[in-house]
């Protein structure tokens, strides 16, 4: 595992001991990194605090080393797995996010996990999602198909529907707009 990737699992597995547990989890690589989550969640009004557990360069084999500090000890309601934008599209990522699904559906049997698409800035990024959409197959997760060239506050409104609990209200749905 990188120094890096280590460090910022060990801030997580503090920032996780004072958050508040049955809240939204993202975790991913780059792009999510540096994605405003926070400032977008209190734009739009969620119902649940949202928090970025996501470090650039992760590859999908580092996030199951690190998915107790980052994800399990948080405890969340719902988990977005953004991975796969550092790894190669063979059967290693595969065996990877099949092992990180299989962990977080037996330790956390009532999260709902969504898995995101992996943004085309990698070379390797449409291989990947074919492997990672054949993984939720078998899994029965849900895999959401993410459109990367969106502007962060149409990508946070389209990740947001997920994010909700029940369906949206016509006051709601008009401050999306």
């Amino acid at each position: 595992m990188k120094e890096y990737v280590k460090k910022k699992k060990e801030m997580f597995k503090v920032y996780n001991d004072i958050i508040l547990s049955g809240e939204i989890v993202i975790f991913g690589t780059a792009f999510f990194e540096s994605y405003p989550i926070y400032e977008l969640g209190k734009r739009y009004l969620m119902t649940h605090a949202v928090y970025n557990r996501s470090i650039g360069g992760i590859t999908a084999g580092e996030a199951l080393e690190a998915l107790e500090d980052c994800v399990i000890s948080a405890k969340p309601c719902k988990l977005f797995l953004a991975l796969g934008e550092h790894d190669a599209a063979d059967e290693k990522l595969a065996e990877d996010y099949r092992e990180i699904l299989k962990k977080t559906s037996r330790v956390l049997p009532n999260t709902k996990v969504y898995v995101l698409s992996v943004p085309a800035v990698s070379t390797s990024a449409e291989e990947c999602n074919s492997i990672i959409k054949d993984v939720c197959r078998e899994t029965n997760t849900e895999f959401i198909e993410l459109d990367y060239n969106l502007e962060s506050q149409s990508l946070f409104k389209c990740l947001s529907l997920y994010m909700r609990d029940g369906r949206l209200t016509m006051c709601e749905a008009f401050n999306m707009v």
